[in-house]
């Protein structure tokens, strides 16, 4: 019964600390450029997506996976946006 209460308070706090990043994103895209970037949360699953794959396919662990997924989601971000990031 204490294991469960663990593992449900556990996940809890990590699916609201994604949000949490999610609305940080939101907010601090919106107050550097006043435009409000309905496609943030696309770019979000397609590193969550990218970190998935090679964590099912290649037994990549998901910590290691984000040195890879998360440039490569940031320099498909900047190129479908049109902005350029110097990476």
């Amino acid at each position: 019964m204490m294991v469960q209460f663990l593992d449900i308070a556990i996940g809890g706090l990590l699916t609201g600390g994604i949000y949490a990043l999610i609305a940080v994103g939101f907010g601090l895209q919106y107050g550097v450029a006043r435009v409000l970037n309905i496609a943030h949360g696309e770019f979000i699953m397609l590193g969550a997506y990218c970190t998935w794959t090679l964590f099912t396919s290649a037994g990549v662990t998901p910590l290691v996976s984000m040195l890879f997924c998360a440039p490569s989601s940031l320099r498909s971000d900047s190129l479908f946006t049109g902005s350029t990031i110097p990476l």
